[in-house]
């Protein structure tokens, strides 16, 4: 998508020779954060070594493992101390954004971009949403961000296999869902002769408030949207929410929904075995492949957002725009080299290098024009000793456009199922830029108000508390007694 509007120009600076290795002996410190979970040494890793030889520029590491090291290492930083050149897979929240630069510990980017990183500012000003969300309140730009073709969404799977074994067609609305879900739960899809398919599987409130979107519903994580007004409004008080804890409750009183779903996590679901029963019928995780053998995602498919009132709706967990992966700091005697480096990963070779790795060592084409992996990147250990991808996001872009050429028409399928819910996707409240004082006012409220709301939410659909309109009532008295007015003015005040 956004690749292709690009990609022209970038060609074109390849040509020219606009990444040709730099000829003076440059190097730069790379400071940043590698979840210890992927196991990935930056110093040997061989994306960085491709990047050394391709750019001429030698990189030193200083990598963090725990995000509270890395998180402190980054508040500790003092314009007149130590400091690394580059923070690369930075994860830096916009409170940190805002005081790095006020510090001059941060340089601001975007005096900057345009000549010396003209592929990552092309593809900034071609994406909608980018410029705004990367740009401080003082009209400065602290670092880059990854952007991907469609935000992260914590999409709905359906059993196709089941469905077919069934002969029926994916629900399009309420009635439809619900008709499909004892026909899972009674007529043995998995025909093992057990009853133990689950027709629907949930991962505790924060999923099942994702199926609100059945009724017009879309939050976000705060619990809030803007209603037609422009107004901050919280979930509790949506007209149609009621009406979805009755549905929910309906459906977990007849067991069609994932009895074990308010206490499971993905560890206890996982399934490894390929010849496993399959006992989900529909899920919601961000990807099946997660969760399940390689051998199933060709029996599982995207189940399109239901429609509400003829509409489709439906929230991601975040904006197609990570924020603030790469910046740049005062230390740096050479940022206009270090612009020309990350530049790279915004043009689609260095996308997918990053990404998938290098042509002929790791992929190879094939004479239809689709690509299949090599041996070696069959390998398990191949993405963390190979790639930069996973774990904390990375400057760059997605390699969407690759991707769907892969010789498994399974993986173009999807592609095309993600398309129905480009169209459907809600951003219900624009993200904005908090200080460190506004994060710590806003995280108080909502941890009293969140976790007092999900609670309810428990206690409506498993039956704890009845739900009618004066227990519904109560709740929302006690969630104005807890603070809610005053949330609601914080972020329409920021707005």
């Amino acid at each position: 998508m956004m690749i292709k509007r690009w990609l022209a120009g970038a060609l074109a600076l390849l040509i020219m020779g606009a990444f040709a290795p730099v000829q003076a002996e440059t190097s730069f410190t790379f400071a940043g954060y590698e979840p210890e979970t992927l196991y990935r040494e930056w110093s040997t890793n061989l994306f960085f070594q491709r990047m050394q030889e391709k750019m001429g520029i030698e990189l030193n590491f200083k990598q963090f493992t725990s995000l509270e090291k890395w998180t402190n290492e980054k508040r500790g930083y003092q314009a007149d101390g130590e400091l690394p050149d580059v923070l690369f897979k930075a994860a830096l929240t916009p409170a940190e954004t805002i005081d790095l630069l006020e510090k001059e510990i941060l340089i601001d980017l975007r005096p900057l971009l345009e000549e010396h990183a003209p592929n990552a500012w092309q593809c900034i000003l071609d994406t909608p949403g980018v410029l705004e969300a990367i740009t401080m309140p003082n009209g400065q730009i602290g670092a880059l961000p990854f952007l991907s073709a469609l935000p992260t969404v914590n999409f709905m799977w359906v059993n196709q296999t089941w469905l077919n074994t069934l002969k029926l067609q994916a629900p399009t609305n309420q009635e439809e869902l619900t008709n499909i879900l004892l026909a899972f739960q009674n007529k043995d899809p998995n025909g093992n002769t057990k009853k133990d398919e689950i027709p629907l599987g949930f991962l505790g409130p924060y999923d099942l408030k994702h199926l609100a979107h059945i009724f017009g519903i879309v939050a976000n994580d705060f619990n809030l949207y803007l209603d037609e007004n422009g107004q901050v409004c919280h979930m509790a008080g949506h007209p149609q929410f009621y009406a979805f804890l009755a549905y929910m409750r309906e459906l977990y009183q007849q067991g069609l929904l994932d009895p074990s779903g308010f206490r499971t996590a993905d560890s206890l679901r996982m399934v490894t075995k390929e010849k496993s029963a399959q006992t989900y019928g529909i899920i919601l995780t961000p990807s099946v492949g997660y969760l399940f053998p390689q051998q199933w995602l060709g029996d599982y498919a995207l189940l399109p957002p239901l429609y509400f009132e003829g509409k489709q709706v439906y929230r991601p967990i975040a904006s197609n725009i990570q924020t603030r992966t790469f910046a740049i700091t005062s230390a740096c005697s050479k940022p206009e080299l270090a612009l020309r480096w990350v530049d790279y990963l915004f043009t689609e070779e260095g996308a997918i290098l990053a990404a998938n790795g290098q042509e002929n060592v790791d992929y190879v084409f094939d004479g239809d024009g689709t690509w299949r992996k090599t041996q070696s990147s069959e390998n398990r250990d191949f993405i963390r000793n190979s790639l930069i991808s996973g774990g904390c996001p990375y400057p760059g872009v997605d390699t969407i456009d690759f991707q769907v050429k892969y010789y498994d028409p399974s993986i173009a399928r999807v592609k095309e199922e993600i398309d129905l819910y480009q169209d459907a996707i809600v951003m219900p409240f624009a993200h904005k830029a908090l200080t460190f004082n506004e994060e710590q006012e806003v995280e108080a409220m909502q941890m009293v108000l969140g976790r007092f709301f999900d609670e309810e939410i428990v206690r409506f659909v498993i039956g704890e508390k009845e739900l009618n309109q004066t227990n519904y009532q109560e709740m929302l008295t006690e969630l104005e007694r807890k603070g809610l007015s005053q949330f609601l003015s914080f972020w329409q005040n920021i707005q």
